[in-house]
């Protein structure tokens, strides 16, 4: 075996030990991939920002955790009629939080990644909760 050669194979092994020792780059949930590093956090922070102030993003586990409080406390009436009208208007958006879930999956090659949305009143009210998959993607 010649010298380049040697140094070539010295240099994959060392590679292949890095990996090994790194856990070859796996994670085991978003949270993890998060927590990895400024430049994981500032992609996935970019792949589900919804350009909203008042729509607090979160990460936890596998779920990207959307919450959104109103400024107001609603009335027992006016609380029905906005859980109505944000369901009507969640589930035209539908495809978009798959997309968004799909997308992060694309990037961080884990799968099962949910999007959670939470819209509540001032007070706390439950307003809307539901969850999306990049698998319930039509």
């Amino acid at each position: 075996m010649k010298k380049g050669e040697k140094l070539v194979l010295l240099a994959l092994v060392l590679l292949t030990l890095m990996m090994i020792a790194a856990g070859c780059g796996k994670y085991t949930n978003l949270e993890e991939y998060c927590d990895k590093g400024k430049i994981e956090k500032e992609t996935i922070s970019l792949l589900t920002d919804l350009g909203d102030e008042k729509m607090k993003v979160s990460i936890v586990e596998n779920q990207v955790v959307y919450n959104y409080s109103y400024d107001d406390d609603f009335s027992d009436e006016l609380r029905e009629y906005a859980m109505l009208e944000i369901e009507k208007n969640i589930e035209s958006m539908k495809s978009d939080f798959q997309r968004i879930a799909k997308n992060i999956e694309d990037q961080t090659g884990l799968q099962g990644i949910q999007i959670k949305l939470v819209y509540a009143d001032k007070s706390g009210h439950v307003l809307y909760k539901g969850w999306f998959e990049s698998s319930d993607e039509e």
